[in-house]
Order: structure tokens, then C-alpha cells, then sequence
């Protein structure tokens, strides 16, 4: 079903192209300046919000001390939702905290 959404938009961008329809431009120009703030959001982000939790890019992280596979010791981490982790040195993703 996406790949038929896709197309039908890339017709009526290749029809815009060719007659310059003022109300389809208009509805073009209208979705590209409300859609200029959007960022990609990192697996963490996703993850807070598919669980319903706000993101707060200003809150400092969740941190605690695990055994780091990669570094080989007892590390500073950044502790996640379900018992994951990362190393703050390496970022090596840490399960079962």
C-alpha cells in the first residue's frame, strides 16, 4: 500500500512540474513549512515515546555502573527502560542491567 501512496504522490509531483497548479502548490508549499522542525529520532527517543514517556532533551540521562563487555571492567553507564544499557566510554549496548 506504500509503494502506491509513493507513486500517486510522485505523479502529482511530476504533474506539478508540468502545469503548475496553483492549489496543488499551494498544498505543497504548505507541507514543507510545517514539516522544517522535524528531526530523526534516535531508537531511545522511539522507544520513550511508544511507551508514552516525554521526551526531555534537557534531562540528564539515567547513569550507573555495570560490567562493560567491551572495555573489560566496571563502567559508567547510561541506563535505558528493560534492563539495557550503554557504556559511556565505549557505547556498547549492555542487556540485563
Amino acid at each position: 500500500m506504500q509503494g502506491n501512496t509513493e507513486k500517486k504522490l510522485k505523479t502529482l509531483f511530476d504533474f506539478q512540474k508540468l502545469e503548475e497548479e496553483p492549489g496543488l502548490q499551494n498544498v505543497i508549499n504548505e507541507t514543507i513549512s510545517t514539516s522544517s522542525g522535524i528531526r530523526r529520532l534516535s531508537d531511545d527517543e522511539l522507544e520513550y515515546a511508544a511507551g508514552g514517556t516525554e521526551i526531555n532533551d534537557n534531562k540528564p540521562p539515567v547513569t550507573g555502573k555495570a560490567f562493560c563487555p567491551r572495555c573489560k571492567k566496571i563502567m559508567d553507564i547510561e541506563i535505558f527502560s528493560g534492563g539495557r544499557g550503554r557504556c559511556m566510554k565505549c557505547h556498547t549496548p549492555i542487556d540485563d542491567i
